[in-house]
């Protein structure tokens, strides 16, 4: 490297943070700013690496001052803004997006962050007319189509939802959080297959992508897949022992299923306990599910108890339609007789 090439040391710091040595890459930017004090681009790309690294009173700091010194950069701003937004002072963020764009009115990264930050603060369709901006300037951008494909499953527009996912995707195929979102919302539209396929996805893509499995594990059991969902489910518990959904229903699985393969009663013992654990004892379909499990292993009197506990939590909850359900396995135990879950069967094609 040229002895005192500031933009050689600068350019050199930009390629080794892109590699993630950042370290190294603040290295080359201070000494590029030791040889030219005033070189502005090296003090914003030390504020972009303490933003990176979740430091985010520094990157203040450092895009304040810049600012201060005579940097008016839209994307110094736009940094500034990001960082106010990751200290959750959205309304600093976008006063700092707006200044980004009022300076570059067609940069398109403020206003997809401009659109983020009002969502924050709960502004749903003004983000929205952000992001539809944004959209007309750069229609393949990924990230954009992403929170439009978020916002619109929240507003159950999901046939909008599943166009912007599927946009994002084929502008940027190996996310895996498009993936499963997308997954999600063919789950909640009953399109179970392709809800599979792109939770399997984003598991190809991130294996330890919990929220991925969970609802990989949902939808199985809805396709009758009831077994392959038991497996994702022991394997969640392995290294996530004390996901209440997951141990609720692997439980209810082990306890109730109508294939006896699939039975263990034991087991679900064990984890609707710990269910209830977790939750204080005072979730109605927590209690409901070992309740299912007590009288899977013939515990009738303690099954007796926990049912009328669970239907109190939920006739509390105003919750009429758990109730009634429990209310009917209630007169099971009463009888001396296990509730039998009619599970989902598998397609025949």
């Amino acid at each position: 490297m040229t002895e005192n090439n500031f933009v050689m040391h600068s350019s050199f710091g930009g390629a080794l943070f892109e590699k993630g040595r950042f370290d190294e890459a603040v290295a080359h930017f201070n000494e590029a700013l030791r040889i030219n004090p005033q070189y502005l681009e090296a003090r914003r790309n030390i504020g972009i690496v303490f933003l990176r690294r979740g430091k985010i009173d520094e990157a203040i700091m450092v895009f304040t001052d810049l600012l201060s010194s005579g940097g008016d950069w839209p994307k110094a701003h736009n940094y500034l803004g990001q960082a106010y937004a990751e200290k959750g002072e959205f309304g600093l963020a976008v006063q700092n997006y707006n200044e980004a764009l009022r300076l570059k009115p067609d940069y398109v990264d403020a206003i997809e962050n401009l659109g983020v930050a009002l969502k924050e603060q709960g502004k749903i369709n003004e983000a929205i007319k952000e992001w539809k901006r944004a959209l007309q300037l750069a229609p393949d951008n990924p990230d954009v189509h992403y929170n439009m494909g978020l916002v619109m499953a929240e507003q159950y527009k999901y046939d909008e939802a599943v166009r912007h996912f599927n946009a994002a995707l084929a502008a940027k195929p190996d996310w895996p959080e498009t993936h499963y979102n997308l997954g999600c919302v063919y789950y909640l539209r009953g399109k179970f297959e392709p809800a599979v396929e792109q939770c399997t996805e984003a598991l190809r893509l991130k294996p330890d992508y919990l929220s991925a499995r969970i609802m990989l594990a949902r939808t199985l059991v809805e396709l009758g897949k009831v077994q392959l969902a038991v497996e994702h489910y022991y394997r969640i518990l392995q290294s996530e022992p004390n996901q209440v959904s997951v141990l609720k229903n692997l439980a209810w699985i082990l306890a109730a299923a109508e294939d006896v393969k699939l039975r263990n009663p034991v087991d679900a013992v064990k984890f609707a306990e710990r269910a209830c654990e977790l939750t204080n004892y005072k979730q109605p379909r927590m209690l409901d599910t070992l309740a299912v499990a007590y009288a899977a292993t013939g515990r009738f009197a303690e099954a007796v108890e926990t049912a009328e506990k669970a239907l109190e939590f939920a006739l509390s909850a105003d919750k009429k339609d758990l109730a009634d359900e429990i209310q009917k396995r209630l007169q099971l135990y009463k009888a001396g007789q296990p509730y039998c879950w009619p599970s989902p069967k598998a397609s025949s094609d």
